[in-house]
């Protein structure tokens, strides 16, 4: 089956969404519908005129049988895609949850008509990077439908913030002679499904005039919803550190596989390409991953000799992808006869990093030989490994991350590659020569002493406060404040 990246959102965050609208448009745009969840939220401003567009077969003759014959207002439903139809109408007002696809799967479409080459033919998505997910293409579109003083409410990754898709919006937006109004961000489940994805609410108006832009924060619990502000009584410092973190190390994700069940832990009798692999940060005791329980992995690279009991495993598991067309990913590999069961090798020795946070946040050493998983960013030291261990672990830098990284609700805290990137440091080369060494010190203590974790932690964020504008006391206040903010949602 297709993933058309459909997720679908609840009433309750449909109907906010249909709340901000400032005024009671004409008529409303839904360019994929789904269940229907805006349309029934729309009806209690009593539009005149809804049009609807949804690609699913199943989604659209169910919400049309569900709402036959049920409003007397003028509603158009359309089972077709969006983004190619030919569509010359103006709204007043457009409401929508694109679909959630990375633009490496958009030719997975193709069975629709929609691949990246047909999208780039239309003009009106010129101005789009090839690599736009799928959501930057509806939202395009919208803002070219949307009349003058129109409004569009959207719900989409908040990942696109600091990233290169903001820029690019900003420039659709601007394009298209648009203003964002209203920036909500989402903390809890926004979703039918809660997949574990960071969200946020754009407000939109299509006006030339300057809009002040309002910045919300909306908190999502079990029993609970209402709207807070994010930034009240959250410390917001400039450390005042002069280097950033791309001057002292290299990040890179670590190993996807494709498809754990059949490279992790195998079932195979003799194998030779057997390797530890690094599964969770659960499974790593204190900040060095010598105390870790790890998994198998078959990994096989280019250079790898393969035995009979691994070629028959490799051979069986090769015909149920064809035959199921799952992963995708090995699957396309499969079809374009390259070695789907092989691997780049690389090295995963540095600091590794686990980027889904609940409580403790930790950067560990990795000396070990082992694979390190996707669970992990590996951060490749270009300087001392241990003065750089202890330049990551340390109050500073955890309270760079709670305001970089992105709430998920119930004390979730992810961290973006491009996240990382931001986090600053001293500059070591204007640094003391005892506080080096001490820092060199603290950084190998660390990963031998678990049980004084928190005091080597303090110690070393002492240090770090002599070269910042930010007091110790100030900066230990502002993280415990951060982190109460996240874990009590």
């Amino acid at each position: 089956m297709v993933d058309l990246g459909q997720v679908f959102t609840t009433k309750r965050v449909s109907d906010f969404m249909v709340s901000l609208f400032s005024k009671e448009p004409l008529s409303f745009l839904d360019p994929c519908f789904g269940e229907g969840v805006f349309i029934k939220s729309l009806l209690a401003l009593s539009p005149k005129r809804i049009t609807g567009y949804e690609l699913d077969s199943n989604l659209f003759n169910n919400f049309q049988l569900e709402i036959n014959n049920k409003f007397t207002l003028d509603l158009k439903l359309r089972n077709q895609d969006f983004l190619l139809s030919h569509i010359s109408e103006k709204y007043d007002g457009i409401i929508l949850n694109p679909p959630y696809l990375r633009h490496e799967k958009i030719d997975s479409l193709s069975d629709f008509g929609i691949t990246k080459k047909n999208l780039k033919s239309k003009e009106i998505f010129k101005e789009l990077p090839s690599n736009s997910n799928f959501y930057m293409y509806f939202i395009t579109k919208c803002l070219s439908l949307l009349k003058e003083d129109g409004e569009m409410v959207i719900i989409f990754p908040g990942s696109w913030k600091g990233s290169t898709n903001e820029k690019v919006l900003n420039n659709i937006i601007e394009i298209y002679s648009s203003k964002i109004v209203s920036k909500i961000n989402i903390i809890g489940n926004a979703f039918e499904t809660s997949p574990l994805v960071d969200v946020i609410v754009l407000k939109i108006v299509k006006t030339k005039n300057d809009k002040t832009v309002k910045e919300r924060n909306l908190f999502i619990t079990e029993d609970d919803f209402k709207e807070s502000d994010l930034k009240y009584n959250l410390p917001d410092f400039d450390l005042g550190f002069p280097i950033n973190i791309l001057k002292y190390a290299n990040t890179k994700r670590g190993l996807t596989t494709g498809a754990n069940s059949i490279f992790v832990n195998p079932s195979i009798r003799k194998t030779s390409n057997l390797k530890k692999i690094i599964s969770s940060p659960k499974d790593i005791i204190g900040y060095n991953a010598n105390n870790t329980r790890m998994d198998n992995i078959l990994y096989i690279t280019k250079d790898s000799k393969l035995n009979d009991d691994e070629i028959v495993y490799l051979e069986n598991w090769q015909r149920t992808i064809i035959e199921t067309e799952k992963p995708k990913t090995l699957h396309k590999k499969i079809q374009k006869r390259q070695e789907w069961y092989t691997f780049k090798k690389t090295n995963y020795e540095g600091i590794i990093f686990g980027y889904i946070i609940r409580d403790k946040i930790r950067f560990i050493l990795n000396d070990t030989d082992a694979i390190v998983r996707d669970n992990f960013y590996v951060i490749t030291p270009i300087i001392n490994k241990y003065i750089l261990l202890s330049l990551l672990n340390n109050h500073y830098t955890y309270y760079q991350l709670e305001k970089l990284g992105k709430r998920h609700g119930k004390g979730v805290l992810k961290i973006q590659k491009y996240d990382l990137d931001l986090i600053v440091f001293p500059d070591i080369s204007k640094m003391e020569t005892k506080d080096m060494v001490k820092l060199e010190s603290l950084g190998k203590k660390i990963i031998n002493h678990e049980s004084d974790h928190l005091k080597i932690i303090e110690n070393i964020s002492k240090i770090i406060s002599n070269y910042s504008c930010v007091s110790y006391q100030q900066i230990i206040e502002a993280s415990k404040i951060y982190k109460k903010d996240r874990m009590d949602v």
